[in-house]
């Protein structure tokens, strides 16, 4: 696949998990590259980013003891932390909870 293809399709792998649509010129328009009521989504497609290993390395060690990894970045000399977590156990909690919100609406 293509480079510019590659990016296009990760995007609408993510929408399509979420039951929504990929934004088309979303760089333009100033929105997520995934369209959601709740959140706003920016996808990122690159060769390689650092903490894909360090998840990788805690992800490895969380199994042995049969827990859920947590990566927690800061970059130093700025403000707040970012958490890197597995998209599939994110995507559970996320349509985990539109379902229980759709339950208590009905």
């Amino acid at each position: 696949m293509r480079m510019s293809k590659a990016w296009k399709s990760m995007e609408l792998k993510v929408a399509k998990s979420l039951n929504t649509n990929r934004t088309v010129c979303s760089g333009v328009r100033g929105e997520g590259d995934v369209e959601h009521d709740r959140y706003y989504i920016e996808c990122k497609y690159r060769k390689k980013f650092a903490c894909r290993a360090w998840f990788f390395k805690a992800k490895a060690e969380a199994e042995k003891r049969g827990k859920t990894p947590l990566l927690i970045i800061k970059e130093r000399g700025k403000h707040g932390e970012l958490a890197v977590v597995d998209w599939e156990w994110l995507k559970s909690l996320i349509v985990d909870g539109e379902k229980e919100e759709e339950v208590k609406t009905i």
